[in-house]
Order: structure tokens, then sequence, then C-alpha cells
């Protein structure tokens, strides 16, 4: 039904015999849009919340007992992708999920700032282990930005490797996703990830060490908020939060209210000067991290980012028939 307000065309196209032949066609590479003037007369519409598992044209058939009429949710809320825009059901959602961020996250704070520097080591990765004694030098993390997708790699758990591959970089909050292998997590400080790579004509390998795991990547930080706004991941702190003891480390458990002595002034404090990413990745002595309030995993930004769709606009059973007699006057190309 929703194509035949269509205009046709003559479409060419070339038989066996390579003589050229018009065929009449609808036109699908038309856009329809529905006119701004109809959304004017809320008394025609309804606001609906779609439920789980909830289809176009059940929901067409609950409304109208017409499932064809479907389309007309998509043309009333401008929906252009019904694949993307319509929300999915939480099983199809988890799935999604599950597809789009597999891997685990590794962290290593500041390799991605050329005032740090990470041990060097000539030789090659199979020879890396407790017993064996190397060259250390210094390199700037110039180097490691090298690392990108595709590149396989050895991560070490107090002695234990596992190869694997990157899936990818994120140099904002210094983030290497990681095919997802059997990490033991419960192996002691000492993790890294070894890097081969050539400079000057030397194969080397770097060795940059992991301050945090997520096993996975699901659970990873999609964003971070402050006072329920986003902050991007390399911005400093805001003038007045700050912490106790003089330390950068250990204000994880301590969500920014220290007391007050007044006109501005902080008992034993100091002012942060790190990133929203620093806070994330950098470890304390007690093994905390950023607050988790300060966050949104992509878990949660994927679910909110679905719940957000189900709200639309439906028109009520009672007005349906006029409103389909003037969409077929309002479709534009």
């Amino acid at each position: 039904m929703y194509f035949k307000n269509f205009p046709l065309i003559d479409y060419p196209y070339y038989n066996i015999d390579k003589k050229r032949i018009l065929k009449s066609a609808t036109n699908v590479t038309l856009r329809a849009k529905f006119s701004e003037y109809m959304k004017i007369y809320k008394t025609n519409f309804s606001d609906y919340t779609i439920t789980d598992t909830e289809r176009p044209d059940t929901l067409a058939n609950r409304l109208y007992e017409r499932p064809d009429l479907h389309w007309v949710f998509y043309i009333v809320n401008d929906i252009i992708n019904p694949y993307y825009s319509w929300p999915m059901s939480n099983a199809d959602l988890q799935s999604f999920i599950n597809e789009k961020y597999q891997g685990s996250s590794f962290y290593a704070p500041d390799i991605w700032k050329d005032k740090n520097t990470y041990d060097l080591f000539r030789g090659t990765l199979e020879q890396l282990d407790q017993s064996t004694t190397f060259e250390s030098l210094e390199i700037k993390s110039k180097y490691i930005n090298t690392l990108k997708k595709d590149d396989v790699v050895k991560v070490s758990f107090n002695g234990a490797f596992f190869e694997t591959t990157v899936i990818d970089v994120n140099s904002k909050i210094y983030e290497i996703a990681l095919e997802r292998k059997l990490w033991d997590l419960n192996s002691g400080s000492q993790r890294y990830i070894y890097y081969e790579v050539d400079i000057f004509g030397i194969e080397y390998c770097i060795r940059i060490p992991i301050t945090r795991v997520i096993n996975y990547r699901r659970y990873s930080p999609q964003r971070f908020q402050y006072i329920s706004e986003y902050r991007d991941p390399q911005m400093i702190f805001q003038d007045g939060i700050t912490t106790y003891d003089n330390s950068p480390y250990n204000f994880f458990a301590f969500p920014f209210t220290p007391e007050s002595l007044g006109d501005g002034k902080f008992a034993n404090s100091q002012e942060i000067n790190r990133s929203f990413a620093d806070v994330f990745a950098i470890e304390d002595d007690d093994g905390n991290y950023m607050d988790s309030s300060y966050y949104v995993t992509n878990e949660q930004y994927e679910s909110d980012l679905n719940e957000s769709k189900r709200k639309i606009l439906v028109p009520k059973p009672q007005v349906v028939e006029s409103v389909l007699k003037q969409i077929k006057e309002i479709f534009i190309g």
C-alpha cells in the first residue's frame, strides 16, 4: 500500500541481445515525508510507548485491525530506517551489545602523553619471561601510537602469556580493546601488554603496563559525566574539586566533597589536576578506581538509546482513514 502512492519512472535495462529496453517501475528511491502541519492537530494523535517485543505490524493490527498500515508510524515519526529506529526487544538488545562490544578492555594511563616513558626491550616476545634480563631503554609514547587495530600482541599476567589481537585503540580514554581470552584477573599486579615494533630497522618489544582490565567491553565506559553533564575524557576536573592527603590517587572513594573551611579553602586537600580518563584508568593503593556514578558504560549507553526510541506519535483509530487520505496528498520527492 505504501509504495502505490509513489510515481512511476522509466527504468532502462539491456536484454540478452544487448538491446536497450525501458520498463515502467515504481521510483522507490524517493523519500516520503509527513507534513509538519498535520502534527499541529494534537487531538488526532496519541503519545504511545512501544512495549518489549512489539512490532510495527502488530501495533497497527491492534490499533487499526490493519497490519499493513505499519508504515504509518514511520511516516508520522520521521523514521527512515525501521531496523535501527524502532526499539529492539530486550533479548535482541543483549545480543546486539554482545556482538558490538566483543573482547576485553585494557587501560594504560597516559600512554598517549609524550611526558611518559615506558620500558623498551630488545628481543622477541618468546624470550620474555621471569628469568630473562634485557637491555632496558626509555622510549617516548609517540612510538606506542603505532599500536592499531588487528595488531597481534601478547598480554602478561604475572608471567603467564596470552597472544591476542587488537580490536580497537581509543586514545581519549587510554583504552586498548583486545580479543577476549581466559584472562587470569587474580594473578597480581604485574600486568603488561607486549607490543613488537620496528624502530630504525631494529625490532623491539615495548612493554606497556596495564592499570585496569575489564573482561567484557560492554562494561567499558562510553562517556564520562559530572553533575549530570557529559565531560570530555581529556578535560581536567573543574576548579574546586579536591582530594585529601595531597595525593592524586586516594579520592576515588570520596566523591569530591571534602570538609570546607570557608573562603574556598578545604581541610588537608589539594586541587585535582587530572582528566576523567586519568582518574578512571589509574588504580589507587586500595585497588579502587573512579566512582562508577561518573561514567556511563557501553551497555548502559545502548540501553538508554534503545529506550529513547520507545515513545512515538500514533494517529488515533477514529481518524486514521482521514489521516491516510491527507498523507497521500503530501508525499514529496
